[in-house]
């Protein structure tokens, strides 16, 4: 198996073998599929994660159940249109539920799914987009990159899709430079401007936000520009309403020194993480930092990744497996000659212990 298979959840390694055993004919149409529990000694996985696996085949055309029978092999698709998907990643944050959610409603919708994981990286970017234009694929999803020194390579892999006639529908985050794309993301400004209020209300004044260092998308821009037009208003002002970064890349003991000083030069009651994965880091961060003001400290952070409730951290709910199903619809509403439009998708506040009430204030 490749490196990016091997980086696949494990009921996705065991999906995609199977589905290729049906493809290439290793078993057959109306034959009996191998037990549960043989399944999971051949791939060394627990139950549920081979029962995962199953019902997606279920629902993707390649299996049927019979009820006190067992599991048997369906004829797959022939010569299904192919969509392709470009993401930063397919094993962690918001990227993997988005993922499962387009590969899901693509299978239910008859197409063929070709996965790229760029890795931030322009070459498999490209190499990936040669691959699918030679396929002559009837379309393509796509987030942009946004760990890159140069923003307009976005426009680059972008443009080689739109002279092969490939349309695409970006999810997450759009390509500033470019004014007629078709884009699926949440309320990301006015979500942040809804949490930054309720952080406001709960009598915090002195307020930081936590962005990466690495990173420029129009996602931060976003939730950095509806943090300011909240903490800016008239009847709820903030003292303090700065934007700083940290940096994934350093080691953690230097970012913590660093991020010590910080706290002793602006003295914030809560720090506004720009997502989840953001917010993870600063509570290492705050492990590491040689001082008691890190315990009164205040977390919020945005998206709600499955690990957000276990910590209790007060987040925006970003609807990820919605805005994979509406990527979907709109690229086979564009494949069917529609002409379509960017879709905003609300999201939901969610309340949890990580955020402290000081003194609340109800505005004017």
């Amino acid at each position: 198996m490749s490196q990016l298979f091997d980086r696949l959840p494990k009921y996705v390694q065991i999906k995609e073998a199977i589905r290729q055993e049906i493809e290439h004919g290793i078993l057959h149409e109306g034959h009996q599929l191998a037990s549960e529990a043989a399944l999971i000694e051949r791939f060394g996985a627990s139950k549920m994660t081979v029962i995962r696996a199953l019902q997606e085949l279920v629902q993707e055309g390649y299996l049927r159940r019979v009820q006190g029978k067992g599991t048997y092999i369906m004829r797959p698709m022939k010569n299904a249109p192919l969509i392709g998907v470009l993401v930063p990643r397919t094993d962690r944050g918001i990227f993997s539920i988005i993922l499962h959610s387009i590969e899901k409603h693509s299978h239910l919708m008859g197409y063929e799914v070709m996965l790229c994981s760029t890795d931030e990286d322009m070459e498999k970017v490209e190499t990936f987009a040669d691959r699918l234009i030679a396929r002559k694929a009837a379309g393509v999803i796509a987030t942009p990159l946004e760990r890159v020194a140069d923003p307009s390579c976005n426009v680059r892999w972008y443009k080689l899709f739109q002279d092969a006639r490939i349309p695409v529908v970006l999810v997450d985050r759009d390509i500033e430079e470019l004014p007629d794309t078709v884009l699926v993301q949440t309320d990301n400004e006015d979500a942040m401007a809804e949490l930054t209020r309720e952080v406001l209300r709960r009598g915090h004044r002195r307020i930081l936000v936590v962005r990466w260092e690495e990173i420029r998308s129009t996602t931060t821009n976003a939730r950095i520009k509806g943090f300011l037009r909240a903490a800016q208003s008239e009847d709820l002002k903030a003292d303090l309403a700065e934007v700083t970064s940290v940096d994934s890349r350093k080691p953690l003991d230097m970012s913590a020194q660093e991020f010590e000083v910080l706290l002793y030069e602006h003295e914030p009651s809560v720090l506004m993480c720009l997502n989840d994965q953001i917010a993870t880091h600063v509570y290492s961060l705050l492990n590491n930092v040689n001082t008691d003001v890190a315990s009164k400290i205040s977390i919020t952070g945005f998206d709600d990744l499955p690990f957000s409730q276990a910590i209790g951290l007060t987040t925006v709910a970003q609807p990820l497996a919605e805005e994979g199903k509406a990527a979907v619809e709109l690229l086979h509403r564009t494949i069917q000659g529609e002409k379509i439009h960017s879709l905003v998708i609300p999201s939901k506040l969610v309340i949890r212990s990580s955020l402290a009430t000081l003194t609340p204030s109800a505005p004017q």
